[in-house]
């Protein structure tokens, strides 16, 4: 049966990196591995989730949107202006106000 065991060997002594085998003698076939900087682990998404992701929006189109946000938000105050000097009550520009903002939700 074959058994793994760790160890450093510098200048041509082995040095265990956990217990020593507890044998006197024995065939041995040794790996030796290259002195390498452990590699940093990345956490990256599990596979079961892979296509089931969902882009919300677009760049482009988000920035068109808040262009024209900015040219709605202007018409409205230069309605909100011509309004308050044409004697409307506040109820009534309030009441406008409110509809313009619902029209926005929808």
């Amino acid at each position: 049966m074959l058994q793994s065991y760790e160890a450093i060997i510098e200048n041509g002594q082995l040095q265990w990196l956990r217990d020593q085998p507890q044998i006197s003698k024995a065939r041995v076939i040794v790996t030796i591995l290259s002195e390498t900087q452990p590699q940093l682990s990345y956490r990256t998404p599990s596979i079961a989730i892979a296509g089931k992701g969902k882009t919300l929006g677009d760049v482009v189109s988000s920035f068109v949107q808040e262009q024209d946000t900015e040219q709605s938000i202007l018409e409205i105050l230069a309605k909100i202006h011509s309004q308050r000097d044409s004697g409307r009550s506040r109820e009534e520009i309030n009441r406008d106000l409110q509809a313009e903002r619902n029209a926005w939700d929808s």
